[in-house]
């Protein structure tokens, strides 16, 4: 099966100091995921810990393909948009840009926040 990663789960990787996930799944990122691995360093308060969360982040992003936003990523964008606030709805920025790569790359996503994603119609989500 092929699997977007959520930057929930890497996050969570992240501060547990676990390795990312793996098995006989093939993982790719978001664009927008890897963004925001990529601004957490600055989170460290000390030389060290941006050092070691630098060298996790560089480690997770050589381990999986960075998908980027493509043109069918920009229209699946949209739609989703139009029909989460065609409903009334309203889903984070990142969240949205994070379903579109998925459902436009015929992913399925795996997060540890199923609940904000669940209103994205034709996205299949999974958890760890």
């Amino acid at each position: 099966m092929s699997v977007l990663i959520d930057s929930s789960v890497l996050l969570h990787c992240l501060k547990e100091r676990l390795p990312p996930p793996s098995g006989d799944d093939e993982f790719f990122l978001s664009i927008i995921s890897a963004d925001e691995l990529l601004r957490t360093v600055d989170w460290a308060l000390e030389e060290h810990g941006r050092t070691r969360r630098l060298a996790w982040v560089e480690a997770v992003l050589d381990l999986f393909p960075v998908l980027p936003i493509d043109r069918s990523t920009m229209r699946m964008h949209a739609e989703i948009l139009k029909g989460i606030e065609n409903n009334g709805l309203r889903i984070g920025l990142h969240e949205s840009w994070i379903a579109a790569t998925c459902v436009a790359h015929g992913l399925t996503l795996i997060t540890l926040q199923p609940d904000v994603f669940s209103q994205v119609q034709g996205l299949q989500t999974r958890t760890l």
